[in-house]
């Protein structure tokens, strides 16, 4: 079941489509977009989407960074980041659980997957939300990161309920 797509090609305002909007904007100037007029640019939150509990999720989004060191996007259950896919200034890929201060890394990338200024896909399955789940990283169509047994329910609720995108340095979507 799809819950989401957006292309941001068709509209102005974030809050048309998305539940909250912090610093992100939509830019329809072609300039920045991967293959409509359209990009949503985070400075560095970006919106996000509520829905219904749900206990798995594949999230995925193309991706182009001004910067690194940041998240780029995740799933929360209320205020609780569930599974955050984080990029790291060495322009490796952490896949992380938990608030900031201190979140709690799961797995880690190789250095250099990531480039400043390049679109890259990124797409991130969430086997559940849970003690022992599953996470796979895939970019650009090809599995990266495969952690097992990895807890992806810090606040216990077993769901996710919120989708967001960020950018590092300010990026775009």
């Amino acid at each position: 079941m799809i819950l989401f797509l957006d292309s941001f090609d068709h509209y102005d305002t974030l809050t048309d489509k998305w539940s909250v909007n912090l610093t992100g904007l939509i830019d329809l100037t072609g300039t920045k977009s991967r293959t409509g007029i359209g990009c949503c640019s985070s400075f560095p939150f970006g919106p996000t989407l509520n829905f219904a509990a749900q206990n798995d999720l594949i999230l995925g989004t193309a991706f182009n960074p001004t910067g690194l060191s940041n998240d780029i996007m995740g799933v929360k259950s209320g205020t609780t980041r569930q599974v955050r896919v984080h990029a790291q200034a060495d322009g490796s890929i952490s896949i992380l659980r938990g608030n900031d201060p201190f979140p709690i890394t799961l797995g880690t990338t190789p250095a250099g997957v990531l480039q400043v200024n390049v679109y890259t896909y990124i797409e991130c399955k969430i086997s559940a939300f849970s003690a022992a789940a599953t996470v796979t990283l895939n970019l650009n169509g090809q599995t990266i990161l495969t952690l097992n047994g990895v807890d992806t329910n810090p606040d216990g609720t077993g769901t996710a309920t919120g989708f967001y995108l960020e950018g590092p340095g300010g990026g775009n979507f």
